[in-house]
C-alpha cells in the first residue's frame, strides 16, 4: 500500500504508539509478575533508604541551605551557588541551574557547559558508597576525579560546537521570590524523594533483564542495570567476580553516564531551562566516553 493512502496524521499516531511501547510492555510485566516487581522494588528501597538517604540527605540539606541563601542575595554571582549545587550532585545541581537559567539569560553554549557538570553524581556517593562497595577509597577518589574531568571536557566540547539556537522552554517565566525562598529542607526532601522514585522505577525495570546475558559477557546484566539505575547496578557489580581492570573501567564509564534514572531526575528541572532529554543523553554518552579514557590515562600514569 502506498504511503499516501494513510490518513493524514496516522503516521504520527503510529510514532506515538511506538514511543510508548516499552512502557506498555513494562506495565504488562508488572501485571503478570507482581512478585518479581515487588522484590525488585523492595531491594531498590533498601539501597535508597539504607545507603543513599543516610549519606546524601544531610549533605544535600547543607548544600541547599547555602545555595538558597546565596540565590536570595542581590547582585548574586551565579557561579558559586552552582558550585554548591554541584557538590550536592544530581539533581541538586540541575535544580540550581534551572533557577539560574530562569532568572538570568544563558545562551545555549553556556547552558550545555553547566548542564554537563550538573549531570554528575554527588561526591558523597563516591567517598561513602563506592569506597565501601568496592573496598577501595583510592578507587573512589579516582572515580571522583575522573567524573569531574570528563564532565568538564564534555561541557567544553559542547560549548565549542553547539549552536546558539535556543529550544522553546516549557516554562520561561521568571521565578518568583516565593519559589526562590523555598525551605532548603523541603527542597532536599523533594529531591531525595525524586531520586528514590526513579531508583525504584528503573531498578524494577532492570529486574527483567535476563540473567542469561551473563553467558554473553560476564557482568552484562549488572552493567545494563547500571545503565538504567546506577546505584543499584554498581552495587550488583561490586558483588560480581570480574577482572579488576575490566571492572574498574566499566564502573568509570557507567559513573560517567550516570544512568537513565539520573538523566530523568535532571530533566525534571532542566526542561524548564529549555534542555531536552536528547540533549542530556548526548552529554551523558560523551561523559561516559571521556570517563573511560581519563581513567585509563590515570592507570597508565599512576
Amino acid at each position: 500500500m502506498a504511503w499516501h493512502a494513510f490518513p493524514s496524521g496516522s503516521i504520527g499516531l503510529s510514532g506515538d504508539v511506538m514511543k510508548d511501547f516499552p512502557a506498555v510492555i513494562f506495565l504488562c510485566l508488572l501485571l503478570f509478575t507482581p512478585e518479581k516487581s515487588k522484590a525488585a522494588a523492595l531491594q531498590a528501597l533498601r539501597i535508597w533508604g539504607l545507603d543513599l538517604v543516610p549519606s546524601l540527605f544531610p549533605y544535600m540539606v547543607l548544600c541547599q541551605t547555602l545555595t538558597h541563601s546565596l540565590l536570595r542575595q542581590k547582585n548574586q554571582n551565579t557561579l558559586f551557588p552552582f558550585v554548591l549545587g554541584l557538590l550536592g550532585g544530581s539533581p541538586s545541581a540541575s535544580a540550581v541551574l534551572s533557577l539560574i537559567a530562569q532568572n538570568k539569560t544563558l545562551n545555549r553554549q553556556r547552558l550545555l557547559l553547566l548542564a554537563a557538570m550538573a549531570g554528575t553524581i554527588s561526591p558523597m556517593f563516591f567517598l561513602s558508597l563506592t569506597s565501601s562497595w568496592f573496598n577501595s577509597f583510592r578507587f573512589a577518589i579516582s572515580l571522583l576525579f575522573t567524573q569531574y574531568a570528563a564532565a568538564l571536557l564534555t561541557g567544553m566540547l559542547f560549548y565549542h560546537f553547539a549552536s546558539d539556537q535556543q529550544h522553546p522552554t516549557e516554562n520561561t517565566r521568571p521565578v518568583s521570590a516565593s519559589e526562590n525562598n523555598l525551605d532548603p529542607l523541603s527542597s532536599s526532601i523533594h529531591a531525595i524523594l525524586s531520586v528514590g522514585g526513579y531508583i525504584v522505577l528503573f531498578s524494577t525495570a532492570a529486574a527483567y533483564i535476563p540473567a542469561g546475558l551473563s553467558s554473553v559477557a560476564h557482568g552484562l546484566p549488572q552493567a545494563l542495570h547500571a545503565l538504567l539505575e546506577v546505584s543499584g547496578g554498581l552495587h550488583a557489580l561490586s558483588n560480581t567476580v570480574m577482572n579488576d581492570i575490566a571492572l574498574e573501567t566499566l564502573v568509570s564509564g557507567l559513573c560517567g553516564f550516570g544512568g537513565l534514572s539520573i538523566l530523568n531526575q535532571n530533566h525534571l528541572f532542566l526542561c524548564k531551562a529549555g534542555l531536552r532529554k536528547s540533549d542530556l543523553l548526548a552529554l551523558s554518552i560523551c561523559r561516559a566516553v571521556f570517563s573511560i579514557l581519563i581513567y585509563q590515562l590515570l592507570r597508565f600514569i599512576l
